[in-house]
């Protein structure tokens, strides 16, 4: 795993996940529970951390990976930080590069993913907030959390 960020935080040092929880709600504490078991499997295996922004990295952050691996790219929440021409030039490269992505991406945001949505789907309901795709097509829909999940398709094909 290779983890490209543009301000890492490594979980080991002294109070970073207490930084962490700080910006979830005190009563969201299933939140916290969970992002505690993600720090301990994080720390049980941490990736390679790469100081890094989206498109301009990904590239050297794909170097990273060993050459006996299938690449995958994940975004969760990522691209919606990235200004709209820089998102689709990350869309464009992970296509050339061909490897494979998963996203779980508010929706709307990738034009070429929400044109694979079907028309049912309401971009302004709640439990269409994020869409799940793979390689640039559309398979759920989801709550911000991904706690409600809606799949378009028999997620086993």
């Amino acid at each position: 795993r290779v983890a490209l960020d543009p301000n890492p935080i490594d979980l080991a040092g002294p109070g970073a996940f207490d930084r962490l929880v700080e910006a979830v709600p005190p009563e969201a504490t299933d939140r916290t529970a969970l992002m505690r078991e993600a720090a301990r499997a994080t720390l049980a295996a941490p990736p390679v951390r790469i100081r890094g922004t989206l498109p301009g990295d990904l590239d050297r952050a794909l170097k990273a990976l060993p050459d006996d691996v299938v690449p995958v790219v994940l975004t969760t929440g990522t691209l919606v930080y990235v200004p709209g021409p820089d998102r689709q030039r990350f869309v464009d490269r992970v296509r050339e590069r061909g490897v494979h992505w998963i996203a779980l991406e508010r929706t709307g945001i990738l034009s070429g993913v929400a044109a694979t949505l079907p028309d049912d789907v309401d971009p302004a309901d709640p439990d269409a907030f994020a869409t799940a795709s793979l390689d640039g097509v559309a398979l759920a829909v989801s709550d911000p959390f991904g706690v409600r999940v809606r799949w378009l398709a028999d997620p086993n094909l």
